[in-house]
């Protein structure tokens, strides 16, 4: 999935030299496919047990943590798309 938006991020972008960025989404994609998501998931579950309120709570932290990633990115998005314009 992450691997398709890269390619339409790059297409979108094509006249930005966005090397460093792309790379930087290139090598985070193979390390989440590869280990981190595992190993966070097995730290979650070591953590939380079979406590449904540190379950509920980890739940709830990973949907505002998503909020804020979603935001950073637009601001990202916004910027490269400011200075495509000057």
């Amino acid at each position: 999935m992450f691997t398709e938006m890269l390619k339409e991020f790059k297409l979108r972008f094509e006249d930005t030299d966005l090397t460093d960025l792309v790379y930087y989404f290139e090598r985070h994609i193979e390390l989440d496919a590869d280990e981190h998501g595992s190993m966070a998931f097995e730290m979650i579950a070591y953590l939380c047990g079979n406590d449904a309120e540190k379950w509920n709570e980890t739940a709830a932290i990973a949907v505002a943590s998503l909020d804020k990633r979603i935001k950073l990115w637009d601001a990202i998005e916004e910027l490269i798309d400011n200075q495509n314009r000057n």
